[in-house]
């Protein structure tokens, strides 16, 4: 037996003086209990003095009418003593209007988290992967995402002309190695695409990755003294080639 139980117990005897020998085995072992009942035994003597001509009958009134007395004791009130007495209302409907107010304000926290701009690593290629992904997982139509890709070559295009003019070899094979998933990954989910409204789309995009092989190829003849680099620009030319084939096959069907 808990003292939870114990305490239930206690509020139930017809006489608190002579509790079962359950409740006398826990109350052995347990002071704040035998208090409890100690306390009780004395609140029954005061409440049969008080009102004698008028005592209540049964248990339950009695248990009603001895709670109401602890209730204005401000000393020796153990937890699970205030678990007994009766729910406040107006503490509940207060605590619920603090959860509530809780999941509202994460909720918007975590609503504008969406809108924070995202950090972009444009000196790694595993960032610029994950920029470019991210930008396209915002994009919900598909006339939207044909121009996004377009849009995507374009500047990765540039930006490897750039670094070349520069001398920054690193930086050019990274953006051209996002070309290459950019053309495998991305351009791919396009090419099966049918309907009417998207061939102009596609015709873009054929002349995007047009663009793009003929200036790799140029690349790879500017870098020629270096064999792993122009291979790697060749490749980029060579997977920029039959993308550009399979959309202008698609296109003809």
């Amino acid at each position: 037996m808990n003292c939870s139980q114990a305490s239930e117990k206690i509020l139930q005897l017809e006489n608190p003086g002579e509790p079962d020998r359950s409740l006398q085995q826990h109350l052995s072992k347990c002071p704040s209990c035998s208090a409890l009942l100690q306390r009780l035994t004395s609140l029954e003597q005061d409440v049969a003095f008080l009102s004698n001509s008028t005592a209540e009958a049964g248990s339950k009134k009695r248990a009603r009418k001895i709670m109401s007395r602890l209730d204005a004791l401000d000393t020796g009130r153990k937890p699970w003593v205030v678990r007994l007495r009766r729910p406040n209302m107006d503490r509940a409907r207060q605590k619920l209007a603090i959860a509530v107010a809780l999941v509202a304000i994460l909720f918007t926290v975590a609503a504008g988290m969406l809108f924070i701009p995202r950090t972009v690593d444009r000196d790694s290629l595993s960032g610029l992967v994950a920029h470019k992904d991210y930008q396209l997982s915002r994009v919900r139509s598909l006339p939207a995402r044909f121009q996004a890709v377009s849009e995507m070559i374009r500047q990765e295009r540039t930006e490897a002309r750039l670094f070349s003019q520069q001398g920054d070899t690193r930086r050019m094979l990274m953006h051209a190695s996002l070309l290459v998933e950019l053309v495998e990954k991305d351009v791919e989910k396009l090419i099966g695409v049918a309907g009417a409204d998207v061939n102009l789309l596609k015709a873009d995009l054929v002349q995007e990755l047009a663009y793009l092989g003929s200036d790799f190829q140029r690349l790879a003849y500017q870098h020629s003294s270096r064999e792993e680099v122009s291979s790697a620009l060749l490749q980029l030319a060579r997977v920029s080639k039959r993308a550009e084939d399979r959309l202008r096959m698609a296109l003809a069907s």
